[in-house]
């Protein structure tokens, strides 16, 4: 119920900020404001979450969310204006990420906690998989809807739609049934000794930050967390200009991507315990070259694109970034210590959240009024480019890489 009110809003507010003759720089001032506080707080969250009952983390931050946006809809609805609306929408969308950093490291362990149960008892479930698909069908449902929700309602009631969903979807957790957790390493419970000296809690970070920057596929994933701002930036512009749709097309655009993030999640559980697995060593990698390549024809093909084909390019794009999304989960909790693995998920949301919104200011700055002269934005070159990036990146992870269980 959250995720379909949360995807109905972030429709409706890019729907909102496309009406304005800035909206790519509005666009990057939002969103890269919901994703500062990721940055800033996420392992902080994670250790918490390694220390609390996930579920309780998930009860109280759907709860606060939801009287947040509950608020923000009706501080909008009372102080109408575009300068007055901004001061608004800024410290909302902040809000709503300091709880989500504390809410996903939650979701992520409870997920992790029942795939261990099952398996102790002989049974293998991706249920990370599962989640994923779940979530992105409400956000699916969600954004197919967003844009024509904002046109008949607009803003401040959507912002108080979602934020009923919130505490809705808190009181439906109180209902969840929580399996026994493993208790976390005492070693990593206190400073550690090192030559009869403790060790700076500085180091302990660094080198569990080494360890997930280490571990494939983290680094194509954050070059996608740096490419996905500057397409969520120019999309609204390349509908229009070069597809020839309307700004209520992004809805659509999106319920496709994330069909394709649903069948990753789907075919994830699927093949769970069945067979050999391949060696991931030459899979990691595969996700981002694939994604290069279609986002390379639908940026070169343009109006020109039959609606069938274009729709089969973009869940097969969701597809990729859905696989590589829960590889990226699936392969840092294997790589975390027993008790430890809120804090890798957090430091890998952390990472996330540093390079997304840098990206996402950098590129509202880079499509500010002027920057491109008078002309209209190069979007087919822009395009081009990050999927020539990501397609050579993911070639080269493909021949160079090797995973730690592949050594």
């Amino acid at each position: 119920m959250s995720t379909f009110g949360n995807a109905l809003v972030l429709v409706a507010l890019l729907v909102h900020l496309a009406g304005f003759a800035d909206s790519a720089r509005l666009i990057g001032m939002v969103q890269g404001s919901a994703y500062l506080p990721m940055a800033l707080f996420s392992y902080a969250a994670g250790a918490w979450a390694d220390r609390h009952s996930p579920r309780l983390v998930m009860i109280w931050t759907d709860a606060l969310r939801g009287l947040a946006m509950v608020a923000g809809g009706v501080a909008l609805e009372a102080v109408p204006g575009f300068g007055s609306g901004m001061a608004v929408l800024l410290p909302l969308v902040f809000i709503m990420g300091t709880l989500q950093s504390l809410f996903i490291p939650g979701v992520v362990l409870l997920c992790v906690d029942v795939e261990r149960q099952l398996a102790a008892g002989g049974r293998r479930l991706r249920v990370l998989g599962l989640r994923n698909a779940g979530s992105h069908g409400a956000t699916l449902a969600g954004n197919a809807l967003g844009g024509g929700l904002y046109l008949i309602l607009g803003l401040p009631a959507l912002l108080v739609f979602s934020g009923l969903g919130f505490v809705a979807s808190a009181i439906s957790e109180v209902f969840l049934r929580e399996s026994p957790r493993d208790k976390p390493d005492a070693a990593y419970l206190t400073p550690r000794k090192v030559s009869g000296s403790r060790a700076a809690p500085a180091a302990a970070l660094l080198a569990e930050l080494r360890a997930v920057l280490n571990t494939p596929p983290v680094d194509l994933y954050l070059l996608v967390q740096m490419a996905i701002p500057i397409l969520t930036m120019v999309l609204p512009s390349f509908l229009g200009e070069i597809l020839g749709l309307p700004a209520q097309a992004l809805g659509p655009v999106f319920a496709l991507l994330l069909a394709g993030s649903i069948l990753a999640g789907l075919g994830s559980s699927i093949r769970a315990g069945r067979g050999p697995a391949l060696s991931s060593a030459r899979l990691d990698y595969l996700p981002g070259l694939l994604s290069g390549l279609l986002l390379a024809a639908v940026a070169l093909l343009g109006k020109t694109l039959p609606l069938p084909l274009g729709a089969a390019l973009l869940i097969g794009l969701g597809y990729c970034l859905g696989s590589l999304y829960l590889r990226s989960i699936e392969a840092v909790q294997n790589a975390s210590p027993a008790g430890r693995g809120g804090r890798g998920h957090g430091l890998l949301e952390s990472l996330s959240s540093i390079v997304t919104p840098a990206s996402y200011f950098a590129g509202a700055a880079l499509f500010s009024p002027g920057a491109f002269g008078k002309g209209p934005l190069p979007l087919k070159p822009i395009l081009a480019a990050l999927a020539g990036i990501l397609s050579l990146y993911s070639l080269a992870g493909l021949v160079l890489r090797r995973s730690p269980n592949s050594r």
